[in-house]
């Protein structure tokens, strides 16, 4: 797994677009290789999470039907994984969701009925903050006006202290729109 993750093409300028989708699609293929080579390994969600992020890039690169499928099937099979994969999970989950969703035509209501479904499976897990992040920024596109308070709220309760949400949080809004909330017994004010 840490020999695929260095093969990953960085994003140099240097570098031609051809030479980074096939480094991308040499990095699909070594993990295709690995996971039929161990098809019960119990890391292989991460495999397949390297895949997702690798396919993304190759479809950024080069834009098909065969990517875009390449990339649903990966997707496919990552939403299989367990709740101890939940933040490696939730992006082929919205993807796909995606999917179906523009393939009924689906209105903005039920996209967002089906994105506060989403964020109910992930609820309790350990993708539950990175749901709520990206929810926050897909609520507003679908004028779901009580669905982004709810997620606000659920920031502001659940991971009030969390550092990667206070991160997120700032650099996504000014620090005065979200509240802060101090709780425990503090002896120093330094």
């Amino acid at each position: 797994i840490a020999a695929l993750e260095a093969d990953l093409p960085k994003n140099d300028k240097r570098t031609s677009t051809v030479r980074k989708r096939r480094a991308c699609k040499t990095v699909v293929r070594d993990a295709e290789h690995l996971l039929e080579s161990y098809p019960k390994a119990p890391n292989r969600y991460r495999v397949l999470g390297i895949m997702l992020e690798t396919q993304k890039l190759v479809l950024n690169l080069e834009s098909s039907d065969r990517n875009r499928n390449v990339l649903f099937d990966i997707c496919e099979r990552l939403v299989e994984a367990p709740d101890d994969y939940a933040d490696l999970r939730l992006e082929a989950d919205l993807l796909l969701s995606e999917k179906d969703l523009s393939l009924k035509n689906a209105d903005v209501k039920t996209r967002a009925e089906a994105l506060a479904e989403l964020l109910q499976r992930y609820r309790d897990t350990p993708g539950e903050a990175k749901s709520l992040m990206m929810a926050s920024q897909i609520a507003p596109k679908l004028d779901a006006v009580e669905l982004e308070k709810n997620i606000t709220r659920a920031l502001d309760e659940r991971f009030a202290g969390d550092l990667d949400v206070i991160r997120w949080r700032r650099g996504l809004r000014d620090s005065s729109y979200f509240s802060v909330v101090f709780t425990g017994t503090f002896t120093r004010t330094d």
